[in-house]
């Protein structure tokens, strides 16, 4: 029960990192407190848990993606297509936050992944050090611009 309560919070950091990555990719003045965004890190959280806990790697990724286009969508009122973008696009750059923390730790550390992987997988100061690293690449006007490249194809 402890495990599942600690995956619940770092998704609930995920959730809120994920529409901050959204409401600045689109460009959105969406206030990130509000009880429509609430509501929906509730559910986001929820989900992501659920899919960390009973699906396989690769139906995680996809499960999440659609559910995020879905819930991007919803939210901004975008066309399918163009939430899927941004969908993909925000889990790229939480990706590539994720990819940064872990050679941070890894080399500030000295460790190898194997102990890196026991020792912070799945771990909430872990999503914190993720979430700060991708809420900083959002700032950076060439991944905007890359953004409005993609989401132009989208139109």
């Amino acid at each position: 029960m402890e495990k599942i309560l600690e995956i619940y919070i770092s998704s609930l950091i995920i959730a809120f990192t994920e529409i901050y990555i959204w409401n600045k990719l689109l460009n959105s003045e969406r206030k990130i407190f509000c009880l429509s965004n609430i509501i929906t890190v509730l559910l986001i959280s929820f989900v992501i848990t659920s899919n960390y806990l009973w699906n396989s790697d690769y139906i995680k990724v996809i499960v999440i993606t659609l559910f995020f286009a879905f819930v991007i969508k919803k939210l901004y009122g975008k066309k399918f297509l163009k939430s899927l973008g941004t969908a993909i696009f925000a889990q790229v750059i939480m990706s590539i936050g994720e990819i940064i923390f872990v050679l941070l730790v890894i080399n500030i550390k000295n460790i190898n992944i194997q102990t890196f992987k026991l020792q912070y997988f799945s771990n909430i100061y872990t999503n914190i050090g993720i979430a700060l690293i991708s809420i900083i690449l959002v700032h950076f006007s060439q991944t905007k611009n890359f953004f409005k490249q993609i989401a132009s194809l989208t139109n």
